[in-house]
């Protein structure tokens, strides 16, 4: 589970959007994963996670939307969805909550 949560993180912080270019690629170079810290609500249907993110940018960073697919042999066994918009304060090291569901 832990390793899901970690490329969840990942494709949290990498997700492409209309702005994609060289500055997000800076943005997203001075973002940095530090550790998970705690979990709330654990279901079949979902969690809230929290994470310990650095955002050394001089950029606010909102990520609205995110979903990754958890595949085995080539069949989608899992969905995890965002389910709430996630902000990372500019030029700090914050605990951020990961809302997920899982379908």
């Amino acid at each position: 589970m832990r390793i899901l949560m970690v490329c969840l993180v990942v494709m949290l912080v990498a997700t492409p959007s209309a702005n994609a270019g060289k500055i997000k690629d800076r943005i997203i170079e001075k973002i940095r994963f530090e550790r998970f810290t705690k979990t709330s609500h654990l279901s079949t249907s979902g969690m809230n996670l929290w994470a310990e993110i650095d955002n050394s940018s001089c950029h606010r960073v909102t990520i609205h939307e995110a979903e990754i697919d958890i595949t085995i042999k080539g069949r989608t066994v899992a969905t995890i969805t965002l389910r709430d918009k996630v902000v990372l304060p500019r030029r700090s090291t914050t605990e951020v909550l990961l809302p997920l569901r899982f379908t």
